[in-house]
């Protein structure tokens, strides 16, 4: 049992010092004569949510002092009491934007002052820390991968004199914003005025997960860290432009596209005639953030683009804009512009507008936001159709649908005998005569409107022939009754389709009367109509008049040829 509980304390002591909590570090040294050093380590942890068990910065922690050679001279162990905690600043100079509240990186800087003795080889100072947060996504597998800080003491047979290392100015930027251009002085001082030379390099693993925080530091040489796919120390951050920096000036300048947590190193070469002699490298996690805007231009989308000519507008910007105009994009107009908050404007004519608002116009931190709205009418279909009949001698009785509006993106039929389709033309066959009320609906996708309308469709028995005669008398006068001169079949009342005529069943056709004088009263000009007793001016008087037709009927081949005598009767 007391096994099992101090294996217990073992995993819980471990899994407390391997906290992910580390973001950072960097290490570098001042000379201060007598063969005394100054050292200094910057190690940077999360302060934030994201240090989720609230771990602090290590009390104490371990410097391992190696000679040149490779071996260990001996270990330093710095208190935290002394150090200097400062919480870095976010790094955002733009005043337009707004940073997250929850980001907090914490920089403690660990001093000591040693005494080293020169000799030929120099020594190696070096601290090294694990774990990396889980959720750095530019390496593989980033929780198991730790830190190692580590700087360079010349020897003698590298430098006549002394050295004091390049130390990075400014703090590093606690996060930066996506699609934001990011620019920062990230140059050295050297008080030995050396020559610096600036580049991305290659963070080094230290410390494992089963030993986090090492009493002694292993020495030189170190493993390079897994990048994950498409990352490596030139690209370590998603970004367009890439970042880069200037080798000379140290100035560092990119433009992150991606959210995440990213690890770069930008290390310093110290040159002294030509030759380095030392680098100081900082290994750094940097938090790439979506950051708000002050002012955010912003207006709803159109939910209905057929209300006509008049379209209200939901101005929905955010922040502190308080002032904003509106362009509603009517070519050459100079007036379809508005202060107003929440607009309404009355458009000339139907079609497509590219609409601008634009919040706190004269501020420095200005919004401009387009969009398209479509103004269509309330009710943009416009119904339509014909309807092809079949011949009376076609038995088939196939009726042909032809749908003749306007705006309609779908037509859909329904032929009131339980059967239906789609499409502008439609044909169908009706196995039984009777009367159908077939219904048409057209509908518009983009207003979501749909119109429907009832046609009336009757199949008959079909006609083979007509047994045509032509009257002796007629009397047109208005009655209904035999007031038309035409061909007629006696039993027509009972053969012709309903709401139909005699004259729906001619292919070809041609009427002439004239009078007893062989003048010529009336000429149908070839379209199939009846004389009703008129002249172009007035009616004519009783009389005996002489016709002549000459016509063909529908599914028959024949010509057909009526003269004779008619009597038209006044009445008295």
């Amino acid at each position: 049992m007391k096994s099992l509980v101090f294996f217990t304390l073992c995993i819980l002591f471990a899994s407390g010092m391997m906290a992910t909590h580390i973001t950072g570090g960097e290490i570098s040294y001042d000379y201060l004569g007598n063969n005394q050093y100054n050292i200094r380590l910057k190690v940077y942890r999360d302060c934030g949510p994201n240090n989720t068990l609230g771990t602090g910065f290590d009390d104490p922690l371990y410097i391992g002092i190696y000679f040149g050679n490779g071996a260990l001279f001996y270990v330093e162990q710095i208190s935290f009491v002394n150090a200097v905690v400062t919480i870095l600043p976010f790094g955002v100079d733009n005043p337009c934007l707004v940073v997250p509240d929850d980001v907090c990186i914490e920089e403690a800087i660990y001093q000591v002052t040693v005494t080293l003795a020169a000799n030929a080889e120099g020594y190696d100072l070096i601290y090294q820390r694990c774990c990396r947060s889980p959720i750095i996504i530019n390496l593989e597998v980033p929780q198991d991968q730790g830190m190692t800080c580590s700087t360079h003491i010349p020897g003698t047979n590298e430098l006549t004199g002394d050295n004091s290392s390049a130390s990075f100015i400014n703090l590093p930027p606690a996060l930066m914003c996506t699609g934001e251009l990011f620019q920062m002085d990230h140059s050295a001082f050297d008080a030995d005025g050396d020559e610096l030379y600036y580049y991305f390099c290659q963070p080094f693993l230290g410390a494992g997960p089963l030993d986090p925080a090492p009493a002694t530091p292993l020495g030189p040489p170190f493993t390079e860290v897994t990048w994950a796919d498409g990352f490596s120390s030139d690209y370590p951050i998603e970004s367009d432009p890439e970042f880069t920096i200037d080798p000379t000036t140290g100035f560092l300048s990119g433009q992150p596209t991606d959210i995440g947590n990213y690890v770069f190193s930008i290390c310093v070469d110290e040159l002294r005639n030509g030759q380095v002699i030392n680098t100081v490298k900082r290994d750094y996690m940097i938090q790439v953030v979506q950051c708000g805007q002050t002012i955010l231009a912003a207006v709803a989308q159109q939910l209905d683009p057929c209300v006509g000519y008049t379209l209200q507008f939901q101005n929905n910007s955010s922040g502190i804009a308080t002032e904003f105009f509106w362009d509603f994009g009517v070519v050459d107009v100079a007036t379809d512009t508005t202060s107003l908050e929440n607009p309404e404007f009355t458009f000339p004519e139907y079609g497509t507008y590219t609409v601008t608002l634009i919040a706190q116009p004269e501020s420095s931190c200005t919004d401009t936001v387009t969009t398209v709205v479509q103004i269509n009418p309330e009710n943009p279909i416009v119904m339509g159709y014909e309807l092809v009949v079949p011949l009376p001698c076609d038995t088939s009785r196939v009726f042909t649908f032809q749908f003749t509006g306007e705006n309609a993106d779908d037509v859909t039929w329904d032929f009131g005998d339980g059967q239906s389709t789609q499409g502008e033309e439609a044909l169908h066959q009706y196995d039984e005569n009777g009367d159908y009320n077939v219904l048409v609906t057209a509908y518009n996708a983009l207003c979501e409107t749909t119109i429907t309308q009832s046609i009336p469709v009757s199949t008959n028995s079909s006609i083979y022939g007509l047994n045509l005669i032509m009257p002796n008398v007629f009397t047109p006068n208005q009655d209904n009754k035999n007031q038309l001169l035409r061909p007629f079949d006696p039993l027509e009342e009972t053969i012709l389709p309903a709401d139909s005529s005699i004259f729906s069943f001619f292919d070809e056709y041609d009427m002439k009367v004239y009078n007893r004088w062989g003048n010529l009263v009336f000429d149908s000009n070839g379209s199939a109509q009846g004389w009703d007793g008129r002249t172009e001016s007035s009616a004519v008087k009783g009389d005996t008049y002489y016709y002549i037709i000459k016509c063909s009927l529908k599914c028959d081949s024949r010509q057909y040829e009526y003269a004779g005598y008619v009597t038209l009767l006044e009445e008295k």
